[in-house]
């Protein structure tokens, strides 16, 4: 086996307890602070809740993406953008990853980036690097994210007889429900709860465009799997339109 096919394969040993190359950050654990305390305060602010850190004698540089409430670092990500091709990411080629690794749970693309997706434990490992690369050639890896599952994303995937989790999604949407609390004020209406059913909250949308003659709700036609569309009674425009 070459050195390139040991690395990768201990990229994804690292992955799987939470962890990038040089570095005991634990995705889904470490809170920024102890980041703080360990490195100092990080020497860019990204915006959207994005910081980066970079250790020292070619240590690598590092994005952190952390949760607005909680300061839990939930995506990690490494970057070794070194001249020496011997040390840096920019050795490892997607090919190399799948001779290493196998084919990607999912692959996708992301501006210019082609990202190869793996499981890793309870997180998803992505090696990213350009979708473009020059005939007959596998594009480099520029860097690596570590995500961590969101637990009530996890806790969503269980078997709900025995609650063992079988597999991991290679993505997971979220639905949004806007309720247009004014129109059911003058309904006469009490808006939805988390115990509403679908059915309560469909009878409810009728209930208001009846009253106020337009919808009181907003909704992307796939949330939490239920065929809304904007033509339902009571309901206004699809959000994600």
């Amino acid at each position: 086996m070459s050195p390139a096919h040991d690395r990768i394969k201990d990229i994804l040993a690292q992955a799987k307890q939470g962890k990038v190359q040089n570095s005991d950050i634990v995705s889904g654990k470490t809170n920024i602070k102890e980041v703080h305390k360990l490195w100092g305060a990080s020497w860019l602010n990204l915006g959207n809740g994005y910081e980066r850190d970079a250790l020292s004698m070619g240590g690598g540089t590092y994005d952190f993406g952390i949760g607005s409430k909680t300061g839990i670092v939930y995506d990690l990500r490494y970057y070794y953008p070194l001249p020496d091709p011997d040390r840096g990411l920019t050795q490892f080629t997607f090919n190399a990853v799948i001779a290493a690794l196998g084919m990607p749970k999912a692959v996708t693309c992301n501006g210019n980036d082609k990202i190869y997706t793996y499981t890793a434990g309870r997180h998803q490992l992505k090696f990213v690097g350009s979708k473009t690369a020059p005939n007959g050639k596998s594009s480099s890896i520029a860097h690596i994210n570590l995500d961590d599952y969101v637990p009530n994303v996890v806790e969503a995937l269980r078997d709900p007889d025995d609650r063992r989790l079988y597999a991991l999604a290679s993505s997971f949407n979220a639905g949004g429900l806007f309720v247009n609390k004014s129109l059911f004020a003058a309904a006469g209406a009490a808006a939805p709860t988390e115990a509403s059913t679908w059915p309560d909250v469909m009878a409810l949308a009728k209930r208001v465009r009846a009253a106020a003659g337009t919808g009181g709700f907003s909704a992307c036609p796939s949330t939490a799997g239920m065929p809304i569309r904007s033509r339902t009674p009571g309901f206004t425009r699809c959000c994600c339109s």
